[in-house]
């Protein structure tokens, strides 16, 4: 293996290390011992382009990011599952559920944005649904379909 490849595979370790809340001096040290490079290499190669504890911040906000998103997008679908529940509730009804299953998931208020994801994850959701559901109403056709012997 190239030293390329080697740094390479130690950013990623120490980007995994890092976003599951590992310490900066841990994480470098766990990252180049496991793909084999020397103390203060994998730190020299992070810090060509910005500060180490600016890589540190950005990874951390990206992993709160994802897990932000994935804490909204199972309160998400929960509510479009249990959504035949609300068939006959007024709109605003049907939105101020949204919000408090968003609430009890985050455990605060959703920001605009929260609420910007919360969106787009119903309308992925509402769409894998509704493909999923033809799919199986059409195969359901088909298997309901009499068969005809070729032979008569």
């Amino acid at each position: 293996m190239t030293i390329e490849q080697q740094i390479i595979d130690a950013v990623t370790d120490f980007h995994d290390l890092i976003a599951r809340g590992r310490d900066t001096p841990d994480a470098l040290s766990e990252a180049s011992s496991a793909n084999g490079l020397k103390d203060g290499v994998l730190e020299h190669h992070l810090s060509k382009s910005m500060l180490l504890q600016e890589i540190v911040s950005e990874i951390r906000r990206e992993a709160d990011r994802k897990q932000t998103y994935e804490i909204i997008y199972d309160a998400v679908l929960g509510y479009v599952s249990d959504s035949h529940k609300s068939w006959f509730k007024q709109p605003a009804q049907r939105r101020q559920d949204r919000l408090d299953r968003l609430h009890a998931a985050l455990g605060r208020a959703p920001t605009s944005e929260e609420q910007a994801q919360a969106d787009a994850a119903e309308r992925k959701i509402r769409e894998e649904k509704s493909v999923r559901f033809q799919r199986e109403f059409a195969r359901t056709l088909r298997e309901a379909e009499p068969k005809t012997n070729v032979e008569d």
